[in-house]
Parts: C-alpha cells; structure tokens; sequence
C-alpha cells in the first residue's frame, strides 16, 4: 500500500497577505497499486514542488518515478544533482506512480568469508557489495550475516562466525527461580574493561566461545528442563525450528559470548547495513550474552553488550535485554 503525504488533497497557495503571487491550485493522488517497493510524497507549498521518497522491496530496485498530469500526459521525474527526486508540481490533479523491477541472481561469493557477507540457506554466500542486487529468490534465502572471518591470532581466534537475522523480544537471562540465577563457574568470560565504550577494544579471557555454553549451563544445574526459567537461553536454543530452518542451518545456532558479542558489535555498521537490505532491523539493541558476570559480588549478574553506546555492562539474570544468536561456518 502506498503512502502519500498528501493523497486527494487540494493545495492552494498564496502569500502570506493574501495577494495572488503566481501560485495556482494543484492536488496529489499517489498510485496504490505499486508492486516492489512503495513512495511517499512531500508537498512544498512555498515552491509548487513535491518531492518523493521511493523505497525499493528487498530483491527490487526503483526503475523510474512517474508524473501523470490531468490530460494524461505522462511526465518522468529525474534524481537530482542532489540524490533526490523532485519536481514542481503541475496545475489541477496528477498521480504519482512509481515502477520497481526484480532483481535477477547475483553471482554468489568465492574465497574467504568477508564481514557482511549474506549467507543462504544452501551455505552459499553473496558478497556484502551484492546486497541490494540480491533477487527475491536470494533474499529469502538468506539465514546470516557474516560478522567475524578470523586467525589464529585475532580475538576469537581462526573460525568464522555469523549472525542470525532475526532478534527477540526483551527475555530474561534466566527467572529468579531458578538454579542458573546463582554463580556458573564454567561459563565466566572476563573483559579486560567495562562500561561505557569499552566493547570496540576490550580483550577477553576465559571461556569466549559460547557453542557449548548451554550444555554447560545444564550440567551446572538440575532446572534446565523447565523452559520458563531460561527465556532466553529458550528462544535461542528455539530460534531454528521458529524460523523454519533446514539443512545444516537447523542447528548450531547460540547466544554468543560477551566476547563474541563484542566482536559482533565491532563490525555492527556493515553488518547492518546487509541486514536492512535484507529488511531486517539494524542491531542496536541491548544484548544478552551467554557469559556471567566476573565482577566482584556479582553472582547473580550476567554480561550484556549495549549496542547503542558499546557499554560492556552487568545486570541481574532475571532482567530482560533482548537476544540475537550467532553460529559458525
């Protein structure tokens, strides 16, 4: 459904002491059968000029903007100098309509995975630069995004890691009942710093790989059956048969490490940018890891990553932050 700004309106300009200043009458109807994206219109009675916001589906590109006056003539509308399109408005009632095409399949990626590389449900990849040329087909494909493609000597060593597209709701680490709500020795990961901005240059020691967080978890407690104490070690251990995932990608998925989550957050503007391409939602939220906390009196607490402002922080398990959840390749 299109939305316009001024749909069925008639616009009437004039100055301001009510004197004729050349302005003349002109109203806007949007075309609400656009398939592949939609447009939005902004009137500037000041000027007589309309500008449109075209806003292309995943798997579509914006073909052209079109004008359709009264008569019937038929006008297009070009990008400006500036990267906008606008143009001034004819007299009497016109239509504004926009055309979207499909895009074909883009080549799929070779060679070492890179950060921001879309990854389908067939294990192959697109490169982050392809994201916007992606076909319909390709995008609903798509699983993960690549956020990390190291080596042996780098923060998380040599693997490679991707992010899930989907996040969920503000969960508990775990419910005040239960057995996980105390001090899990086996899963501690402790930063080098924390608070605020610590995330982008933070190293890490102790356990920084979250795969088998889970099972370490269960073996520390006798409550790990009852899903509701864990909301969001649930939704993660959940999150393939929710969405529907197949093959290799029906398991593997884990809500990462403080110091995975980290590494996440270090790439999050190209990662990101993949992720709105795809239309998913920018990562930007307050995340849980898998790690308790190392802090002193802290028990009870377990680290969060703030994708807001890089805050490596604490808070107690039975708060809610929201979850993503990473895998390797």
């Amino acid at each position: 459904m299109l939305i316009a700004a001024c749909a069925s309106s008639l616009i009437s300009c004039s100055d301001d002491s009510g004197n004729d200043n050349g302005s003349y009458a002109w109203s806007i109807n949007t075309d609400e059968n656009i398939t592949g994206g939609s447009i939005s219109c902004s009137p500037d009675l000041s000027t007589n000029s309309v500008t449109v916001y075209p806003t292309a589906n995943p798997g579509y590109t914006l073909e052209s903007i079109t004008v359709t006056k009264e008569s019937g003539e038929v006008m297009n509308v070009a990008k400006n100098s500036d990267g906008v399109y606008s143009f001034t408005a004819p007299k009497g009632e016109f239509t504004v309509s926009a055309t979207f095409k499909e895009n074909s399949d883009v080549a799929v990626a070779t060679g070492t995975a890179s950060v921001g590389d879309i990854v389908l449900s067939d294990g192959m990849r697109i490169s982050a630069s392809d994201a916007l040329k992606m076909s319909p087909a390709q995008v609903g494909k798509a699983v993960a995004v690549v956020f990390y493609s190291g080596s042996s000597s780098d923060l998380l060593g040599e693997k490679t890691l991707a992010v899930g597209l989907k996040i969920s709701d503000r969960l508990n680490w775990s419910s005040k009942y239960a057995d996980g709500k105390e001090n899990v020795e086996t899963i501690r990961c402790e930063p080098s710093a924390y608070g605020k901005d610590t995330a982008p240059t933070a190293t890490f020691t102790g356990d920084t790989d979250g795969s088998d967080n889970w099972s370490a978890l269960c073996d520390a407690v006798s409550d790990e059956d009852d899903a509701d104490k864990y909301p969001a070690w649930t939704w993660a251990n959940q999150y393939a048969t929710k969405n529907s995932l197949t093959g290799d990608f029906a398991s593997g998925w884990y809500m990462p490490t403080v110091a995975e989550l980290c590494a996440l957050y270090r790439e999050k503007s190209k990662v990101n940018e993949s992720i709105v391409a795809l239309g998913g939602k920018e990562l930007k939220q307050i995340f849980w890891t898998s790690s308790q906390s190392t802090k002193e009196n802290a028990a009870y607490f377990a680290w969060l990553v703030r994708f807001d402002n890089g805050t490596i922080g604490d808070e107690t398990k039975s708060s809610g932050c929201n979850v993503c959840v990473v895998r390797a390749l």
